[in-house]
C-alpha cells in the first residue's frame, strides 16, 4: 500500500493527540488543549531538481505561451548524476517515445504576493480564477509542459523541440507522454481558450534578414539561419504581448530574446514587422510590466 505525504501528516497529527490525551490522565487539571499538526512544509522533503534546462527562449518576453505553438523552437536538458543514479540508467528506454511531459519550477516569477485571479490574454484584460489557467503566476509554482523529444545526446542530455520553458528552468522530473492515457479528445473547456489572438503575418525587413545570416554562426542552441528564422515567426506570430502591453505600448516597438539574438519589430495593420536584429543582451527583461494583477499568462 502507498503511503504518502497525506498519510504522515494524519499519522503526526494523531500521535501528537495521543501524547496530549497521556498527558491530560497525568494531569487530570490540565486545560482542554489541541496539539497543532506539524506544518505541511516540513512533511516535505527538499528537492533536487533534475537538472536545468537550456533555452533558446532566455527571457519570458517572447517566449510561446504554449510550446506546441513554437515547433522549431528547441532547448536541451542534461540529467545531472542524481544521488546513487547514473544519468543513462534512468534514461534507458526513454528513446522509444516522441514526447516527453516535463514538471519545472517558475524560478522566473518573483510576485510577492499570492494572487487569487489572472487576467489571460484571450480574455481582454477580464480575469478568471488562477487555478483556471496555466498562468506561472501560481499559488504553488510548479509547471508542466509537453514537448518532443528530438534526440538523446552522451546518454544524459535530452534534445527537446516545441518548447515554452525559458532558460535555467529547474527540472523537477520528466516522464513519458502516452497519447492511449494522456490525451482526451471530449475534453471540456471554456469558449475563450480558443480565441484566435494572433497576427496576420511576420515580415523580415531585408535588413534584418541580412543581420540574422550574419548572426547565425553565433546561435547558442538554435543550429542555423533556417531554424532561427522559423523560430522567430512562431513565436510571434501568435502575439506573446501581455495585455498590458498591448493596452499601454500599443504603438511602441516590441522587442524579445530568442537564444543569442536581440529581435526588433513593430506592429501595424495587425502585421509585425521585423526590422532589427542585434546580438542580444539578456542581463534583463526590459520590457514595461504591469503592478496591478498578474498579466503575462500560459493561455
Amino acid at each position: 500500500m502507498e503511503f504518502n505525504y497525506l498519510d504522515n501528516f494524519i499519522c503526526l497529527f494523531l500521535e501528537q493527540q495521543s501524547l496530549v490525551s497521556a498527558f491530560k490522565e497525568h494531569d487530570p487539571q490540565a486545560k482542554d488543549v489541541i496539539a497543532l499538526p506539524t506544518p505541511i512544509t516540513q512533511l516535505i522533503p527538499p528537492i533536487e531538481p533534475l537538472g536545468v534546462f537550456e533555452s533558446c527562449f532566455p527571457l519570458k518576453n517572447g517566449t510561446p505561451r504554449q510550446g506546441i505553438l513554437a515547433p522549431d523552437s528547441q532547448g536541451k536538458l542534461r540529467i545531472r548524476p542524481y544521488r546513487n543514479t547514473r544519468p543513462a540508467d534512468v534514461l534507458e528506454g526513454l528513446e522509444q517515445y516522441s514526447h516527453v511531459w516535463i514538471v519545472f519550477w517558475f524560478h522566473g516569477n518573483f510576485n510577492k504576493h499570492c494572487r487569487a485571479k489572472v487576467a489571460p490574454p484571450r480574455l481582454n484584460g477580464d480575469t478568471v480564477g488562477v487555478l483556471a489557467t496555466r498562468s506561472p503566476h501560481r499559488l504553488v509554482p510548479i509547471g508542466m509542459t509537453a514537448a518532443k523529444l528530438l534526440r538523446i545526446e552522451n546518454g544524459d542530455t535530452l534534445v527537446l523541440g516545441g518548447i515554452d520553458l525559458i532558460d535555467g528552468t529547474p527540472v523537477l522530473d520528466v516522464k513519458p507522454y502516452v497519447p492511449k492515457y494522456d490525451s482526451i479528445p471530449d475534453a471540456k473547456y471554456p469558449d475563450w481558450i480558443v480565441v484566435e489572438n494572433q497576427f496576420k503575418e511576420v515580415i523580415f525587413t531585408d535588413r534584418a534578414k541580412e543581420q540574422l545570416q550574419d548572426l547565425s554562426s553565433n546561435l547558442k542552441i538554435l543550429k542555423d539561419y533556417d531554424q532561427a528564422l522559423s523560430t522567430i515567426r512562431q513565436a510571434l506570430i501568435l502575439d506573446p504581448r501581455s495585455v498590458y502591453r498591448k493596452q499601454k505600448f500599443e504603438k511602441e516597438a516590441f522587442g524579445f530574446h530568442i537564444d543569442s539574438l536581440n529581435i526588433q519589430c513593430f506592429i501595424e495593420d495587425n502585421v509585425a514587422t521585423i526590422y532589427n536584429i542585434e546580438p542580444g543582451d539578456q542581463e534583463s527583461d526590459t520590457q514595461p510590466e504591469d503592478v496591478g494583477v498578474a498579466r503575462e499568462t500560459k493561455q
